[in-house]
């Protein structure tokens, strides 16, 4: 017994101990104002916030499952991924994807206070990891996700029995851009 809790011990020890270097970064040689990684930090929240507010009333049938983001030295990406009960077509999820993507972008690049602590600025889709996943949705012809990581939209697919997950696959892939052009086109189309 005793032998347990020393190991449990030596587990959270090591895990502070990470949790402080990493936040500090004084361990890498990098020095901050005083109070540069809380600015960033508000900011980024902020903006965070702010996009997922204007996602939710453009989309509230999307609910968010995971959020993250950031970086240690500086801020350099979004994570947003959501699950949708509703099940979708390629074009209805790809102009959902798309909007997503476009404010939190918007959101992100109007912030005047967050620049200073971007990796790039204008902050661009390469940067944002989204993922939208339709629940319920298992089987050849059934769409059940799309995400846009590295400028790359993905259309999922995946096989499901009672015991697990057996088989997923991409179906269709896009580059952000030619997908940014389709809702485009379509939206063009359809005011038509």
């Amino acid at each position: 017994m005793e032998n347990f809790i020393r190991k449990k011990n030596r587990k959270w020890m090591v895990l502070i101990f990470l949790s402080f270097f990493l936040d500090s970064c004084e361990g890498l040689g990098v020095r901050y104002p005083k109070n540069f990684k809380l600015e960033r930090h508000l900011q980024t929240e902020k903006v965070k916030n702010r996009a997922l507010r204007k996602i939710r009333e453009k989309y509230p049938v999307l609910k968010l499952a995971v959020i993250g983001g950031g970086g240690i030295t500086n801020f350099h990406n979004i994570t947003f991924y959501f699950d949708c009960k509703e099940p979708k077509s390629v074009s209805e999820a790809r102009k959902m994807l798309v909007d997503v993507c476009e404010i939190t972008l918007g959101e992100v690049n109007a912030n005047k206070k967050l620049r200073p602590y971007l990796r790039n600025y204008p902050f661009k889709a390469r940067n944002l990891d989204i993922a939208i996943f339709f629940e319920g949705q298992y089987g050849e012809g059934k769409l059940y996700c799309v995400n846009q990581i590295n400028n790359r939209v993905d259309f999922e697919s995946q096989n499901y029995t009672k015991v697990s997950v057996t088989h997923s696959w991409v179906f269709l892939t896009e580059s952000y851009d030619e997908a940014k052009k389709k809702v485009a086109k379509t939206l063009v189309q359809n005011t038509k």
